[in-house]
């Protein structure tokens, strides 16, 4: 009998917590987070010589933003750059990200907080342009929250 009174309290505690939960909260919420990334920079850094891996992922993810996210990208809400590390006035920048040689970065901004993000996975996907597209369409969507 102990033991029914137990689960029956476990389960009231339970639905009182769920209750108040449903769909339309989830997605406000969804909703919220979209909002407040103000913008991605997608960086591809590279120096002066380039391997032909390091220029298709230069290359590939500039069309992938151009093709997949036309209107962030006019918007300004997507930045894609290209910045070249033994240029040294690209010193400031290349500090910041932390940058060594040819990597791809994504910066998260939200307000005035910055979430810099190496991606090494895409020197996996370099063989294969529509995965390699692919993943970084569906990097940028994560990123913006959808």
């Amino acid at each position: 009998m102990a033991k029914c009174n137990i689960t029956l309290c476990f389960l009231a505690v339970a639905l009182f917590f769920f209750a108040g939960c449903d769909k339309n909260d989830v997605k406000k919420e969804i909703e919220v987070k979209i909002e407040q990334v103000d913008k991605i920079e997608v960086v591809h850094f590279h120096g002066n010589r380039q391997c032909p891996s390091c220029k298709a992922i230069g290359d590939w993810t500039q069309k992938a933003i151009k093709e997949k996210f036309p209107q962030e990208l006019v918007a300004g809400k997507i930045v894609f750059k290209q910045i070249n590390v033994d240029v040294p006035e690209n010193a400031e920048i290349v500090n910041r990200f932390k940058a060594r040689g040819s990597a791809l970065f994504f910066n998260v901004i939200k307000g005035k907080d910055e979430q810099i993000i190496e991606d090494a996975k895409v020197w996996l996907l370099v063989n294969d342009e529509t995965e390699f597209t692919n993943y970084i369409a569906a990097t940028i969507q994560r990123h913006l929250g959808r």
